[in-house]
């Protein structure tokens, strides 16, 4: 079956959960990804690894790659029968020269498809809270481009009409003639004194906004350094933002966190904190892989009759367990009559999400505190098995047998080093997360010797006392523990080191 399709997507203004569900679709499904630096590395990191990406970013005055070359790649890779998707920021219709690339296409007979996006015309001003209609004010409002050919002065737009709408102006991609655009209207009459929002980075964390009038707004954006990508709201209804903001108003809004967990576990987090209006920095220092079970394991999960109680000292240990009983078809009724321990809330949810009850969970884990807590539960003669990581330690079932029982462990998986980018620790960091010690030790062994000096005076909030133990022993000198072992009370401790305030 032919594959050969060009899909002309919009990914939106920014902000990755503003992509539509069509457009998650199809770029999962690509065999070929072309993209421009306007799309946000989220959305690339749905890309599947097979797929092909090219990059051809634009920025102003500057085309990596020419636009009639795009038309061409666009072109020869479908007739080399794959699946094309065009990302582009914002709607692919909206000025974003989607047409051009599409009468290539047809030029070819090669069919296509067009994915709209949500425009940054109607979507920024929200984010900055300003209606671009009003039933009060503005019954209408207009869209253009304030980005000409090369040599086309700003006078080319017909400056005389536009003072006459009544309705909301919107200039895209007008931040170089924006000084043109305000004294061109002003010029044919339009009030000096008519409110102008200038929004940069629209929908992104570290979106900005600045607040003026027709005849101040362009010196106030020179002197405020605002530059592209932004965007131009001119009319009353920018009057409205003080009391409709919401964007800026989060409490995390303006701060940089970084998350340290491996990629596959890390969206939880980085989806909490980011709608808190952090801008999350994500650093998946570990990569979490399943273990080669030995004969031995083998046999202890074939006979899972032998133990009384099941010890899971994490998600991560309680899923690779049940993936390791269906591997060996071993049937999930050999855990009937077994008594199960978790070790935090987060692993007892997820065990019970299962259909399986914990019988038992320590106020707090270290192993010491935990053998308290744990022996008033046991009968003597019981055999626990103890299930576990590659890097965890084997304190509790040492301290179990010296209390006379007997306690043997199963690795289930193991905890690797991943390779990190080379500039991911050039960015400014108000708070690092660390969920486990593996990601504390992979974290600074990352760590060039003057990244070390920066990082190491970084507050960072830790999971547990297991946790903080070795954020002490590398050094980090701001060190806070979340109250309980789960990610709400990891996020809540990030917001309780900024006073529970805007972070702004």
């Amino acid at each position: 079956m032919s594959r050969k399709k060009v899909y002309i997507v919009g990914v939106g203004p920014g902000d990755w959960q503003l992509l539509t569900l069509k457009a998650e679709r199809v770029i999962k499904d690509a065999d070929v990804v072309v993209y421009d630096r306007l799309v946000s590395r989220k959305v690339i990191s749905m890309i599947n690894k097979r797929t092909e990406k090219i990059y051809v970013g634009k920025k102003p005055n500057l085309h990596i790659v020419p636009q009639e070359r795009i038309n061409e790649i666009l072109i020869e890779k479908a007739k080399e029968n794959k699946m094309v998707v065009r990302l582009k920021g914002g709607d692919p219709f909206v000025f974003g020269r989607g047409a051009e690339e599409i009468y290539g296409l047809v030029e070819n007979d090669i069919p296509f498809e067009v994915i709209p996006g949500i425009t940054s015309s109607i979507s920024v001003p929200a984010y900055a809270g300003i209606p671009v209609t009003h039933r009060n004010e503005s019954a209408s409002f207009h869209v253009f481009t304030g980005h000409f050919k090369e040599g086309e002065p700003a006078e080319k737009l017909d400056f005389e009409t536009l003072a006459k709408l009544e309705g909301t102006l919107i200039f895209l991609m007008g931040m170089k003639h924006l000084s043109d655009i305000t004294k061109g209207l002003i010029k044919s009459g339009k009030d000096p004194l008519t409110p102008v929002a200038v929004i940069e980075r629209g929908t992104m964390p570290s979106q900005a906004q600045l607040i003026g009038r027709l005849e101040d707004i362009a010196e106030k954006a020179k002197s405020g350094g605002f530059k592209p990508p932004a965007i131009i709201v001119i009319g009353d209804v920018v009057s409205h933002q003080e009391t409709l903001s919401w964007f800026t108003n989060r409490p995390l809004y303006g701060k940089s966190i970084m998350v340290t967990r491996a990629r596959a576990q890390a969206s939880k987090l980085s989806s909490k904190l980011e709608n808190l209006g952090a801008n999350v920095i994500e650093v998946p220092t570990i990569f979490i892989d399943e273990c080669e079970l030995l004969k031995d394991d083998i046999y202890k999960l074939k006979n899972l009759n032998e133990y009384s109680w099941l010890i899971f000292t994490s998600v991560n240990g309680f899923e690779f367990f049940f993936k390791k009983l269906l591997d060996n078809k071993i049937d999930i009724r050999s855990l009937v009559g077994l008594k199960i321990a978790a070790i935090g809330k987060a692993t007892k949810s997820v065990i019970e999400q299962s259909g399986i009850k914990v019988d038992f969970v320590p106020s707090n884990y270290n192993s010491d505190d935990m053998i308290k807590e744990l022996l008033p539960n046991l009968n003597k003669g019981e055999k626990l098995l103890y299930i576990k990581g590659e890097l965890a330690k084997g304190i509790l079932c040492n301290k179990l047998s010296q209390n006379g029982f007997c306690c043997e462990s199963l690795i289930t998986y193991k905890t690797i080093s991943q390779p990190l980018e080379e500039n991911v620790f050039d960015n400014e960091v108000d708070v690092i997360t660390f969920t486990s010690a593996s990601t504390v030790n992979f974290f600074y062994e990352a760590l060039s010797d003057d990244k070390k000096q920066m990082y190491l005076d970084v507050p960072c909030i830790c999971i547990g006392p297991k946790t903080r133990e070795s954020a002490e022993k590398r050094g980090f000198k701001n060190i806070t523990v979340s109250e309980e072992a789960t990610i709400d009370s990891v996020v809540k401790a990030v917001i309780d080191n900024f006073g529970g305030k805007n972070g702004h």
